[in-house]
């Protein structure tokens, strides 16, 4: 079986290399044999764009955080700046030419503290993450961030 070759796209700068760099170095290690992503990629078109958004919270600003599991735990009200929504735009799309994907990620980074102000945002957010599924808690790591949306009473 031919072997599948990614693009990844970073910008010139670390706060894009880097992402890039921990995003193939998991693919290495995740699918060392492609299986499922296997199916997935040859069942893609040449042409249209596949396109999926993803969100997370975590505590800082930073772009690179490629160790999700050591992530630590929110301390303090939403106003501290300090726990911020994460949103990810991916594309994957494959190349007329080669065949081969061409992975895009554009990532925000914007503290929960500006929603202090917007009627029941934080509030919802709170909800969201505790009426989730325990696996998609663990995935967003909700527990970390329960007490840092909780209202002080």
């Amino acid at each position: 079986m031919k072997p599948y070759k990614f693009i990844i796209s970073g910008g010139g700068t670390g706060g894009h290399i880097y992402p890039a760099i921990a995003i193939a170095n998991e693919l290495k290690q995740r699918f060392p044999d492609a299986g499922p992503v296997d199916r997935f990629f040859n069942k893609m078109t040449i042409g249209p764009i596949s396109a999926r958004m993803n969100w997370s919270l975590q505590v800082g600003s930073d772009l690179f955080t490629p160790h999700r599991a050591q992530r630590q735990a929110a301390a303090g009200a939403p106003d501290n700046h300090q726990l911020c929504l994460r949103l990810e735009s991916q594309t994957l799309r494959k190349l007329p030419q080669t065949g081969f994907v061409l992975f895009t990620i554009r990532t925000h980074i914007e503290p929960v503290s500006r929603w202090k102000h917007t009627p029941n945002a934080i509030d919802d957010l709170a909800k969201m993450l505790n009426d989730m599924s325990v696996e998609s808690q663990s995935y967003k790591g909700a527990s970390l961030y329960a007490g840092a949306l909780a209202k002080p009473t």
